[in-house]
């Protein structure tokens, strides 16, 4: 069986990475460029690259890229989904440490976070989440009731898992019930703004409730699915589950050990 881990903006995807490494072979892992996506996706689309054969295939992408890559035989989807404001927030944070990127060049203009968000919302602050899962990329002329019906649809019917972030050892624990692995799902967090980034940009009520309200639709799907992995978690078998944890602990150690080693030398 084939994956497609669909990787969304701000939502651990990067954590994965060590894992998946740790599951497939360098060949078995299909090269995405997260940063031309939406060029690489159309450039498949339009079969203007031939895919290679592959077991997971990770990144930035919406849904769909699936019927591009010539499959044969069995294919499931897996996300993460991540609580909206607090993606939104993420993603803020992380243009505004790209000097390069337009958004931070927006943002200097009247430093205000509330009128970058209202004026730029086509940049991943609205409704991200379901529109890359029905297959869009998200613009302000969607009709996001049809969107969030066909993203529903597509769960059901192409994927495997949609796991939480916040409830991330969970979810990467009933995937690996569901797939034939190796090993436990060890990964380590990467990727992570520090203290006093986060404490750098604040957001105040206003800009908070304007993202809610631009949101909705993510609430709304990210609500459902963290009903569905809590759940899931109520079923599962508590002792497995808590060597997992015990061996992901001593993983990340060692892991964390060995980083810091390779650094110095």
């Amino acid at each position: 069986m084939r994956l497609f881990f669909l990787h969304i903006p701000k939502t651990a995807g990067t954590s994965l990475d060590i894992l998946l490494k740790l599951q497939y072979s360098k060949k078995e892992i299909h090269p995405w460029d997260n940063i031309k996506f939406v060029e690489l996706q159309e450039k498949y689309k339009n079969g203007d690259i031939e895919p290679k054969d592959f077991k997971v295939l990770k990144g930035h992408y919406h849904y769909g890229i699936h019927n591009y890559m010539n499959i044969e035989g069995d294919y499931r989807y897996v996300t993460f989904l991540r609580d909206p404001i607090d993606r939104v927030k993420s993603h803020i944070r992380q243009y505004l440490r790209m000097p390069k990127s337009y958004i931070y060049r927006e943002f200097q203009k009247e430093k205000s976070l509330y009128k970058l968000i209202k004026n730029n919302k086509v940049y991943g602050f609205s409704n991200m989440q379901t529109a890359w899962i029905s297959g869009q990329k998200f613009r302000n002329d969607l009709n996001m009731e049809l969107i969030f019906k066909e993203a529903e649809s597509n769960i059901s019917k192409d994927f495997m898992y949609v796991g939480i972030q916040e409830m991330f050892n969970e979810s990467l624990f009933q995937i690996y019930q569901k797939v034939d692995w190796k090993y436990y799902p060890y990964y380590n967090s990467l990727n992570i703004s520090t203290k006093n980034e986060l404490d750098s940009i604040t957001f105040d009520s206003d800009t908070i409730k304007l993202i809610e309200d631009i949101n909705q639709y993510d609430i709304k799907l990210y609500q459902k699915y963290k009903s569905i992995v809590e759940n899931d978690h109520s079923k599962t078998d508590l002792k497995e589950y808590k060597t997992y944890l015990t061996r992901l602990k001593y993983f990340q150690k060692a892991h964390n050990s060995y980083t810091k080693m390779r650094n110095i030398l």
